[in-house]
């Protein structure tokens, strides 16, 4: 509720309680509950505070998990392998990368060759591992033509199901012959990068029409955000180059 005195009633409830109590509860929530819970009241952060082994008060707690005041850059090591060797992507840029499987897993799609080709590859890395795996290796249905610029600032592009199946999705870019498309496509069901050989593309809204009129404008340098199960698409450049 938002109602001031029915927040506050609440906070003067949980005060009332045994600290032993109040201890079990607070133990039993995730980071981020306890970091809200002490941004309350001043006095139930102090009782928060006392009562919880924490590395940090709530509220620095907090703010560390909404900001990247705490992030830091973590140095990881892979074998170096010779340029050319299949088991890895080559070297690439403008391609879009994005997470799965609670983190555990990235996956990068498309982009531009040092020898300026395009790629229409996917590939999956299991970040605990540090090894890569080549999507949609045993898929031998239709897949998205060579494209780059797909999604600006990443962190979207993965939707659940109702079965709870994560789904990438692919909009738009730029494609080899200097064209752009509204092209849909979702690869999936997603799982550990170890399972990326046996992902498939499907098209969505596939009416055999590169430019077709019932999915968004086509464009590249585009954005890609997850909200609750809805995948917004913004911004980017048309075929005439016009924001």
């Amino acid at each position: 509720s938002a109602d001031p005195d029915a927040l506050r009633r609440r906070c003067v409830m949980l005060l009332s309680l045994q600290p032993e109590l109040l201890a079990t509860i607070a133990a039993a929530l995730p980071t981020e509950a306890l970091g809200r819970l002490s941004c309350t009241c001043r006095a139930l952060k102090h009782a928060l505070d006392e009562l919880v082994p924490w590395p940090a008060p709530g509220r620095a707690m907090l703010r560390a998990l909404t900001t990247l005041d705490e992030a830091k850059w973590t140095t990881t090591h892979m074998e170096l392998r010779a340029r050319g060797t299949l088991d890895q992507p080559p070297a690439l840029s403008h391609y879009a990368s994005f997470s799965c499987a609670g983190g555990s897993t990235v996956i990068v799609f498309g982009g531009r060759t040092t020898n300026h080709h395009f790629s229409s590859d996917s590939w999956a890395l299991d970040v605990q591992n540090m090894k890569w795996y080549r999507s949609a290796s045993d898929f031998s249905g239709a897949a998205p033509s060579p494209r780059c610029f797909n999604a600006d600032s990443t962190g979207g592009g993965v939707l659940c199901d109702a079965l709870g199946q994560e789904w990438l999705v692919i909009f738009g870019g730029l494609c080899e012959p200097g064209y752009r498309d509204n092209e849909t496509w979702m690869l999936g069901p997603l799982g550990p990068a170890h399972t990326a050989p046996s992902w498939g593309w499907h098209p969505v809204q596939d009416d055999d029409l590169v430019q077709s009129p019932s999915r968004p404008t086509a464009r590249f340098h585009h954005t890609l955000t997850v909200v609750g199960q809805t995948l917004i698409v913004h911004g980017g450049h048309d075929r005439t180059l016009t924001p």
